[in-house]
């Protein structure tokens, strides 16, 4: 049988060919989701920073312009988080249904921080922008579970 070596071989060659595929593949397994855990745990942390500076405010352990550098610094933060979601690689429209609720999630904080920031300048109770806060991170932490879950 001379020919039976040489089909052996071919088929040696493609499983070796299919089984680099398979591994391949699945480290690229979790798709977007993986790529979006981490600005949004980064969203989420930054959230979490600014409804501590203005916990810390109102009780008078913080000072305004202390205050006012952490929304700055967290207001970057939550940009970058944004801008990673933009870049998230969707092969799918499951991968592009998670990125755009994680982004939705994300404006929803940055927008949440803006307006923190802003009360900080004018002088009024952030009653409402802490409220605001903390939904923001309810939606970030559910789109995390979401994402986790994945």
């Amino acid at each position: 049988m001379p020919g039976t070596g040489a089909g052996r071989s071919r088929f040696r060659g493609q499983a070796l060919r299919m089984a680099l595929v398979v591994l391949l593949l699945s480290g690229c397994s979790g798709g977007a989701a993986a790529q979006l855990v981490d600005p949004m745990e980064q969203a989420l942390a930054a959230l979490q920073s600014e409804q501590l500076a203005l916990q810390l405010l109102d009780e008078q352990r913080l000072t305004k312009s202390v205050t006012s550098i952490v929304f700055e610094d967290m207001t970057d933060e939550l940009t970058g988080a944004e801008k990673a979601i933009h870049s998230a690689g969707v092969s799918n429209s499951d991968d592009e249904a998670l990125r755009d609720t994680a982004l939705a999630a994300a404006r929803d904080a940055t927008s949440a921080s803006l307006a923190g920031r802003d009360c900080l300048t004018q002088n009024q109770s952030c009653a409402d922008e802490m409220t605001r806060l903390k939904s923001a991170a309810q939606g970030i932490q559910a789109v995390l579970d979401q994402l986790q879950g994945s």
